[in-house]
């Protein structure tokens, strides 16, 4: 009954499934607010948008891949290392996420190239030999 108004309030539930209890019933629908808000942050976090191709292996291709992205993400949540993230939305996460950006240098020399972080650099360019030093600071300097 609402008490403001003192009249009676009543809701109807439908479902084809005959085999639902009333209570079963209740219990399914009030699931929706919880889907919904699963779906938006899928929607928003995952970056899903409208999909537009005609080409079923396209469609199967974009369908597959954007399921096995959230699903490496869901078994992620259960191992211990992303046991932190688990019950998390994608948002929270990348919210709460602290940061470590290490610099990387690429040094190429002809067709030869290396990936290095600064700390590699550094053990690298302690090992040089004095000539070796004075090249890579001529090179660094500009």
């Amino acid at each position: 009954m609402n008490k403001k108004k003192n009249k009676m309030e009543y809701f109807v539930f439908i479902t084809t499934d005959l085999t639902k209890s009333a209570k079963e019933i209740v219990s399914t629908y009030e699931l929706r607010p919880k889907i919904e808000e699963q779906y938006r942050q899928l929607k928003e976090s995952w970056k899903l948008e409208n999909f537009h191709c005609k080409k079923l292996s396209e469609i199967v291709f974009h369908v597959v891949f954007t399921l096995l992205a959230y699903l490496c993400y869901e078994i992620y949540t259960t191992l211990p290392e992303g046991a932190d993230c688990a019950n998390k939305s994608l948002p929270v996460i990348l919210k709460n996420e602290i940061r470590q950006q290490f610099p990387f240098y690429i040094f190429y020399i002809g067709f030869l190239f290396g990936i290095y972080t600064a700390v590699e650099e550094n053990r690298l360019y302690a090992a040089c030999g004095e000539e070796a030093r004075k090249r890579i600071d001529a090179v660094l300097s500009g």
